[in-house]
């Protein structure tokens, strides 16, 4: 689907919205220590602070949507933005299911 600038911007500017109300919505609800991975017998082998599980989805999701908005009519390059953004999204429901 082709989007005028406009409706990208538009686009653009609400995931980023969204990935920052997000990140809000974490910071009060995540522990002090966030378990990031998990091993196969279901213990926790990596954590990080807080701020940092909090901030890393935000800052893929800006570079994503930086980089969405500087590809010109690439379609390749556009899709893999797309899919850095929905990842980026993705991740601070994911990281709160683990520490929940």
């Amino acid at each position: 689907m082709k989007f005028t600038p406009k409706q990208a911007r538009l686009l653009v500017l609400s995931a980023l919205v969204f990935s920052l109300f997000t990140a809000l919505f974490n910071y009060f609800l995540l522990p002090e220590q966030v378990v990031i991975q998990i091993s196969f017998s279901g213990s926790a082998t990596r954590t990080v602070p807080k701020i940092g599980a909090v901030t890393i989805p935000v800052a893929l999701c800006l570079l994503g949507c930086l980089s969405y908005l500087e590809s010109n009519e690439k379609p390749s390059k556009k899709t893999g933005s797309v899919i850095v953004v929905l990842i980026a999204l993705f991740l601070p429901f994911f990281t709160l299911f683990l520490n929940r």
